[in-house]
């Protein structure tokens, strides 16, 4: 007796019409993805979930990326159905590498060979270990630095590491690890330790303790550090995180109009990346981001140090949340991401200059 066999032709039909539905499947999902980190970086949703996902964005391009490849192999399948999916892919990857190229190219700005450098650091302390930090200053031999998301007990061990030797002047009212301004010593929100005496230290919004600290620099104009540590978004639902930046914004206009001059240096934990609106309406204004000036890439600082795992198995950082930005009246030399402290946040280290004049 003899045992049936699958027809042929049939059986090859059925394996190119699963493959097809595979592909189409694949396309659709990918380009679906890029379009909605697209969507979402376009319109600005200011909810919670709105706000992570515009974190997201940069995966837009390896998604349409996918979306281009299947569209072609979809082409030569079925062209009548591949021809509009390629051409919504490839505007997919061009609108997201588009965005994401200042990132890597670009011209790299030249500063004064002769001008004095000003080593600026930011590092969110909720969680790591504040002796390091000192440490780190002294290493780096840092003229700045801004301490964001630390309680007070966190500040005290900065604080008792000895960091006033190398950094004698700061925001704090004592040596307890409440800030001026704060209304509690539970948390610092943001602190900045300086090289330089300051001049004025004025708290712009009233979550995380955001303030402009303006320092007396050698140099022919002083050097305003605008210390930020937005509410993040996952409080109160992204409202405080709106609100934050709204006031942030709003003082930097009051202050220096459309267009920031000067010697101005944001440095902190934004909880925002680069394609979040208010980052963008900081470039808008003149500041630019640190590692794009320098074609350093994405820069990621969140999460670090393995302390956030998923599975068991620890994240790596994927989002860039701390920066550096600078006016054209200061120039970023280098940019160093260090995890010493073992914070849940990569520090970041920054070498200005002057530009030249």
């Amino acid at each position: 007796m003899t045992s049936a066999r699958p027809d042929g032709p049939r059986a090859g039909g059925a394996g190119r019409a699963l493959v097809t539905a595979v592909l189409v499947v694949v396309v659709l999902a990918a380009t679906a993805v890029a379009a909605a980190l697209a969507a979402a970086r376009v319109l600005s949703p200011g909810v919670r979930r709105g706000i992570e996902l515009v974190a997201l964005t940069p995966a837009g391009l390896p998604a349409a990326v996918v979306a281009v490849v299947g569209a072609l192999l979809l082409l030569w399948r079925r062209p009548a159905l591949g021809r509009p999916l390629l051409v919504l892919a490839l505007g997919l990857a061009a609108l997201h590498a588009w965005w994401l190229a200042p990132l890597f190219v670009g011209d790299v700005p030249a500063a004064d060979p002769a001008g004095a450098r000003l080593v600026v650091m930011t590092q969110n302390l909720e969680t790591g270990d504040a002796g390091a930090v000192a440490s780190l200053v002294e290493q780096q031999s840092v003229d700045v630095l801004v301490v964001t998301d630390a309680p007070g007990g966190q500040v005290q061990g900065v604080v008792a590491a000895g960091i006033g030797d190398a950094l004698p002047h700061s925001t704090l009212a004592d040596g307890s690890g409440t800030s001026s301004g704060t209304s509690s010593g539970t948390s610092s929100g943001s602190v900045v330790w300086s090289r330089h005496p300051i001049r004025s230290d004025t708290l712009v919004s009233d979550g995380g303790d955001s303030r402009v600290v303006v320092l007396d620099v050698p140099g022919p104009d002083d050097v305003a550090v605008v210390a930020l540590h937005p509410t993040p978004p996952y409080q109160d639902g992204g409202a405080r995180w709106r609100a934050d930046w709204t006031q942030v914004l709003d003082h930097l206009r009051e202050t220096y109009g459309d267009t920031v001059t000067g010697r101005v240096v944001v440095v902190g934990d934004l909880n925002a990346t680069l394609d979040h609106e208010p980052v963008r309406a900081l470039s808008d204004m003149g500041l630019r981001d640190v590692a794009e000036q320098l074609n350093a890439g994405l820069a990621a600082t969140w999460p670090a140090n393995g302390r956030l795992s998923r599975m068991g198995v620890a994240v790596p950082p994927l989002f860039a949340l701390d920066h550096v930005l600078t006016t054209r009246g200061l120039v970023p030399t280098d940019h160093l991401l260090t995890g010493a402290a073992g914070s849940d946040h990569r520090g970041v280290v920054t070498t200005l200059a002057p530009a030249p004049r």
